[in-house]
């Protein structure tokens, strides 16, 4: 009568084999969890910051008295320029220069609204505005992250207030 104690070779061979993938299944969940963490480190200040921007250029459109075309530069330019007449404050032009967004109040000195962090490479306005009507305009913007690997693109448009 023979006892069997113990496990076979084969039965180590099979456990080990089973081992070896749960864990290479568990340390690559593991890496691809911390890239992606670390990409979104990457987009979300991107992505407020040219949000941020955004809403304070429809925010500015929005109270302007009229857009001033002949100062502004609309269509596939992509550095563009918007020049708009204020209510009872110097007229406002943003422009975009060296990868920031500038504004620049009753012909001052620009001032930067977006950070070294970010570079912007697209600011275009298109003016979609009607005849008879307050002005419209669309924002096209585009930036990318000083560090490599994160792009965002935003689209927007909004019109006077009359």
């Amino acid at each position: 009568m023979s006892l069997h104690r113990g496990f076979s070779l084969l039965e180590y061979i099979l456990y080990i084999g089973l081992s070896a993938l749960i864990l290479v299944a568990v340390f690559r969940s593991t890496f691809l969890l911390i890239a992606t963490r670390d990409k979104l480190a990457i987009l979300q200040p991107l992505q407020e910051e040219l949000r941020f921007t955004s809403r304070v250029l429809t925010r500015t459109i929005r109270n302007a008295v009229a857009i001033k075309t002949s100062e502004s530069t609309f269509g596939s330019d992509p550095d563009g320029k918007l020049s708009l007449s204020m209510y009872n404050t110097p007229d406002i032009t943003f422009s975009l220069q060296n990868g920031y967004i500038n504004a620049s109040e009753g012909g001052s000195v620009p001032f930067p609204l977006t950070s070294s962090k970010i570079i912007v490479e697209q600011m275009k306005f298109t003016n979609l505005s009607v005849a008879g009507t307050p002005g419209t305009i669309k924002l096209n913007l585009r930036a990318r992250s000083t560090l490599p690997g994160a792009t965002f693109s935003l689209e927007t448009s909004t019109s006077l207030r009359q």
